[in-house]
């Protein structure tokens, strides 16, 4: 099964309408109808019901989401684990005294702060090889 389907289903299922999905993605309504297609087809099931006011989700539909959803999120750890790098170095600020004291010192802290939270949790997530939240 693509991702690309399941990116597909999941953008249809937020924008309850072919053409808002098509041009959310960026894609021709007719080429997202034939990948739904597809997916239904893929899976024996049809996973929308259509009215006047969008499309909703069957049963099968409902049942596909939080595994497409858990998919997608996985995909996107992924992507995140394998571009990041710390970066060697340092970094020098030039800034007058009352900037540094009013604004730019809790700033720097919160991102230093957060930069250390993200570090630990993605250790914990690599050593114990499950979800982290």
């Amino acid at each position: 099964m693509e991702l690309a389907l399941l990116r597909i289903f999941k953008t249809i299922t937020e924008e309850r309408s072919l053409s808002a999905a098509a041009d959310r993605l960026t894609y021709a309504q007719s080429n997202i109808s034939a990948r739904l297609k597809v997916l239904e087809t893929e899976l024996d099931c049809r996973l929308f019901t259509r009215s006047k006011r969008g499309m909703f989700l069957t049963e099968s539909g409902e049942k596909l989401l939080p595994h497409a959803l858990e998919m997608l999120e996985r995909e996107a750890e992924i992507r995140s684990d394998m571009k990041r790098e710390d970066l060697p170095g340092h970094v020098k600020l030039g800034v007058p005294d009352t900037f540094l004291r009013t604004y730019l010192k809790q700033v720097l802290d919160q991102w230093i702060a957060d930069l250390r939270k993200n570090r630990l949790l993605s250790r914990n997530c690599r050593q114990s090889h499950r979800s982290c939240d």
